[in-house]
């Protein structure tokens, strides 16, 4: 038993420097980290609402903020939506291309435009190339925790 010990004793700090070393999945930003990159990425947030998901019969709210943001001397709406878990992310899917058809229903004509990067989703209308490029870039640096 004692030998069993000693080895035990032993391993255990060979272990753990091996658990600590290993490649870690990054962590992806939190709302304040995706609004810091947006800023950085020249589109300014003008007001935050939480909640609003963009269409009245979803039931992505407690997943959704709409943001009012000046890019390019004019303002947009951006609904952005964040999933917590992987599996949640994958099951809201439909959820979400449903609330994007009735967002688009009830513009009529507007373009809208739809970024997905995991965990995050973006829907808004008439927004700018230049807006468009500004979200999805940091959606992406938010979504890789950078």
């Amino acid at each position: 038993m004692r030998g069993l010990s000693r080895i035990a004793s032993a391993l255990l700090p060979a272990l753990l420097a091996a658990a600590c070393g290993a490649a870690a999945t990054p962590t992806p930003d939190d709302m304040t980290g995706l609004l810091n990159e947006l800023e950085s990425h020249g589109a300014h947030v003008q007001d935050i609402l939480a909640g609003d998901a963009g269409c009245p019969d979803s039931e992505l709210h407690s997943n959704a903020s709409r943001l009012t943001v000046t890019s390019g001397g004019g303002d947009y709406d951006v609904y952005l939506f964040r999933w917590r878990r992987p599996t949640d992310y994958d099951a809201a899917n439909a959820a979400f291309q449903d609330c994007v058809g009735a967002f688009t229903t009830a513009r009529g004509s507007v373009d809208v435009e739809i970024l997905e990067v995991a965990p995050w989703r973006a829907f808004g209308g008439g927004w700018t190339a230049g807006l468009k490029d500004a979200i999805e870039s940091s959606l992406s640096a938010a979504a890789a925790g950078e």
